[in-house]
């Protein structure tokens, strides 16, 4: 018995360590990273259209983005770089708008 809940504990650990993928409406969330749609290759790159989305392109370097709307960063606080020399971006990032 105590080998089998073992097991179990151990798929579920495994199971949550796996990438998370859901999409609601057009909010595309995959694992920490939301985007406004998308799912981040080159024929359907993540779409950009919120300063939370622009956010998340540093946490997620190597995928492809599109900027689908004007985004203005007066109001959003501390802007902190995308990538840095040690981690950079890989990715691409296309303005759309």
């Amino acid at each position: 018995m105590k080998k089998l809940i073992s097991l179990i504990l151990v798929f579920i650990l495994a199971l949550s360590n796996l990438t998370t993928f859901y999409v609601y409406g057009s909010e595309v969330i995959e694992g920490n990273y939301k985007y406004s749609g998308g799912t981040g290759t080159v024929d359907d790159p993540y779409k950009i259209k919120t300063v939370e989305d622009l956010e998340n392109v540093s946490l997620n370097l190597t995928a492809s983005h599109i900027q689908t709307a004007n985004i203005y960063l007066k109001d959003a606080g501390n802007w902190d770089p995308i990538g840095s020399s040690e981690n950079p971006f890989n990715g691409s990032y296309n303005k759309g708008v």
